[in-house]
């Protein structure tokens, strides 16, 4: 099988250009041209082109006849994987090598000339051979990258121990009060900025776990409607500084019990209302939940939080989508301005099976978007049958608050009537009292002008046929709400906005449920805690560390919660066998008995002696999965890193029907 000078109507530039292995057989097995690529595979020359038998670089077997373009066909039909079975072929110094190829036919356009096929060669062992370091050098890259993401979270986590315990003690200082105006402002300033430090350490942590795969999600039963509005109610006191409405939507149709992590949805809706907060100077931010899809077993819930902010050009936006549909980047530089808690949120949305996506207008503001798939829990709905059938009115000028309260009065069985105004809904007042259906409640949610409620609270007060109406009235600010503004006022109830659905419906149940002749005190958010038994929990603090002990109590004092502390596990156990806790907060590590073998003490005491079972929570530094694991094989709970936040552990402690203030 000799090599045959090009023919014309082949373009020798062209394969001369080229660097792959390639030849061009023609009808018989001849070969009609050759690449660079070809000459340094199987180490022939051009200047050989008229003796080399190329047979000698891939023999073909005898029945074959020498016809290399039949036997390449035939081979490439039989081994699909011609991986897997090589051809053997040497170049033209006699070295054996394994060869793998592809082969496609071209057809003559003008039929006048013969077909020919075009084949491209490769070294299989040379090929496997840089397959395998790109391989290795690939490894050793992650390996690198891997270790400094681990020394970034070492780092991470020597830092949260000092900078928490500075936290609770500028928090306790401030607790204390007494302080001069200067030094109190001074100290806000620091825990402020202290509190913003502390979140950008634990973005950095989350950020390494997700770089190292070492993020651990949680799959409990869980309020969703409660963790919701307690990570809102946290943003209500800045949203008062800013001057800004900050909303609640809730659909009814959305399941109160859920299962999953409440803390990754804490952190996931955190993220995205600090970002709505950085951007919005004026105006409100919504907060919108809704059921998109049912079933018996899962609920596709959808979360989005609107504001009316700066918004951002199209540009940016639209780089923002493409970096939320992107999966193999890095997400370290993608999202400009919007900070790393952003990216982390798209992250651990999709490690939960969700998404995020978003719409803006530049000028008026943005809406993010989430959505999740989760797996419906244990029903904890309220009992609504305790307000069916009665009759109220809504008076209300906030557009946004409107919708929401509408739904729960609707989810709540009551029958309502809603007006934009006092005058309106006072005339309304009037007809169905005359009628013989008066109202028995009027909730009034008026803001404009300011004492716009008070008065219309004072118009119902004044006319002898509404003697017994009662009046709750939802206020923005209670520190800047007067009673004794109006003379003789008489109100049943306030509330502080934003409003919790358990909350209202509590308020409105004591409500209707009075003696309409008794003179009774009034119904606020604090005395419905104290009357759902959150005024005083009693818990066992267990911690050998002086400055740990005094961040925890700062925070069990916050949320109304009477502690006792003991030193190490031996005391804990005699203060168990003494006195009954609500719950325990036992530290890990500690010298005399640590908390896992008191723990284990303490659950062989109950069972040896028919107790109730008391919720123990582990606290520990280390946030490893081990750690977890050896918690929970000690009969613990729940556990949580140190320091922990007062709002962190009055989450924990709701999943074990503990309530505190």
């Amino acid at each position: 099988m000799l090599i045959h000078k090009p023919r014309a109507r082949t373009d020798t530039h062209f394969f001369r250009a080229l660097n792959p292995a390639v030849v061009v057989l023609g009808e018989g097995g001849t070969v009609l041209d050759f690449s660079p690529g070809a000459e340094a595979l199987f180490g022939l020359r051009r200047s050989q082109l008229d003796r080399i038998e190329f047979g000698q670089c891939v023999p073909c077997p005898k029945e074959y006849h020498n016809d290399l373009t039949a036997y390449l066909l035939d081979y490439a039909e039989s081994n699909p994987n011609l991986w897997h079975q090589p051809l053997v072929a040497y170049r033209y110094d006699g070295v054996r090598f394994p060869l793998v190829y592809r082969i496609a036919k071209v057809e003559s356009a003008s039929g006048r000339d013969a077909d020919c096929w075009i084949c491209e060669f490769v070294d299989a062992a040379e090929y496997q051979g840089n397959q395998h370091r790109m391989k290795q050098q690939l490894d050793e890259t992650h390996a690198s990258s891997r270790a400094k993401s681990r020394f970034l979270h070492h780092m991470s986590q020597q830092f949260r121990a000092p900078i928490g315990r500075l936290l609770g003690a500028i928090g306790e200082a401030l607790d204390y009060g007494q302080l001069p105006l200067a030094l109190a402002d001074n100290l806000e300033q620091a825990l402020l900025s202290g509190k913003e430090l502390q979140r950008s350490l634990n973005e950095m942590v989350d950020f390494t776990r997700l770089e190292t795969d070492q993020l651990e999600f949680q799959n409990i039963n869980f309020n969703f409607r409660l963790v919701l509005e307690e990570i809102v109610d946290g943003f209500s006191d800045l949203a008062k500084r800013r001057g800004i409405e900050l909303a609640t939507l809730v659909s009814p149709y959305v399941p109160e019990s859920v299962v999953g992590d409440p803390d990754r949805l804490h952190q996931i809706l955190q993220s995205l209302l600090n970002n709505a907060f950085k951007f919005t100077h004026e105006g409100g931010i919504t907060v919108k939940a809704e059921c998109q899809i049912e079933n018996d077993t899962h609920a596709v819930i959808e979360l989005e939080v609107t504001d009316t902010g700066e918004g951002m050009p199209e540009e940016k936006a639209s780089a923002i989508r493409a970096a939320f549909e992107k999966r193999d980047a890095s997400f370290a530089d993608r999202y400009g301005g919007l900070g790393i808690g952003l990216a982390i949120s798209k992250e651990l949305l999709e490690l939960m099976g969700g998404s995020i996506t978003l719409r803006t207008v530049e000028g008026l503001g943005s809406t993010f978007k989430v959505s999740l798939k989760l797996p419906k829990g244990a029903g904890l709905e309220a009992n609504s049958s305790l307000l069916s059938r009665h009759r109220l009115v809504l008076v209300t000028d906030s557009l946004r608050d409107r919708p929401k309260l509408l739904e729960y009065f609707q989810e709540w069985q009551l029958e309502v009537d809603s007006y934009g105004s006092g005058p309106m809904a006072l005339e309304k007042m009037r007809q169905v009292g005359l009628a013989g259906q008066p109202f028995e409640l009027v909730v009034i949610d008026l803001q404009q002008p300011k004492l716009a409620g008070l008065q219309l609270a004072q118009e119902i007060n004044r006319n002898p046929a509404f003697a017994n109406v009662r009046i709750l009235l939802l206020v923005g600010d209670r520190d800047h709400l007067n009673l004794g503004a109006v003379p003789n006022l008489r109100v049943d109830a306030v509330l502080l906005k934003p409003v919790r659905k358990q909350m209202l419906h509590d308020a409105i149940a004591t409500v209707l449920g009075r003696e309409q002749s008794a003179v009774q005190p009034l119904v606020t958010d604090r005395s419905l805690q104290d009357a759902n038994g959150k005024q005083t929990q009693r818990a066992l603090l267990v911690d050998d560390n002086e400055v740990n002990q005094i961040i925890a109590k700062g925070a069990l004092k916050k949320l109304g919660i009477h502690a006792d502390v003991t030193n190490n596990g031996e005391e804990a156990i005699e203060a168990v066998m003494e006195k009954c806790y609500d719950f325990i907060l036992m530290d890990c590590e500690m010298p005399i008995m640590d908390g896992f073998e008191a723990t284990r003490s303490i659950r062989e005491w109950e069972q040896e002696n028919g107790g109730s079972r008391t919720p123990i929570i582990a606290l520990t530094a280390s946030d490893s999965g081990d750690c977890h694991d050896a918690c929970m094989q000690a009969g613990m709970d729940e556990y949580m890193q140190k320091p922990f936040r007062a709002d962190q552990l009055k989450t924990l402690l709701h999943r074990f029907q503990i309530k505190p203030r």
